[in-house]
């Protein structure tokens, strides 16, 4: 907890609602974030595997 103090003992001259809300509104950010780039990164990984379902399709008509 001392580091938690410590971390915020330049902000001691806002009010402590301010800084809450900063805080908030930073780590809702930082979860939209994330929730972003988990989507990106779900839906190059689907593209991805649908890309290869279909070449492995056409290298089996293909007789290969």
């Amino acid at each position: 907890m001392e580091l938690f103090e410590r971390l915020l003992a330049p902000l001691a001259a806002y009010p402590r609602w301010f800084v809450i809300t900063c805080l908030v509104l930073v780590a809702l950010g930082a979860v939209w974030l994330l929730v972003k780039l988990i989507k990106w990164t779900l839906s190059l990984v689907l593209a991805a595997a649908l890309l290869l379902l279909i070449l492995a399709a056409v290298a089996w008509m293909l007789g290969g």
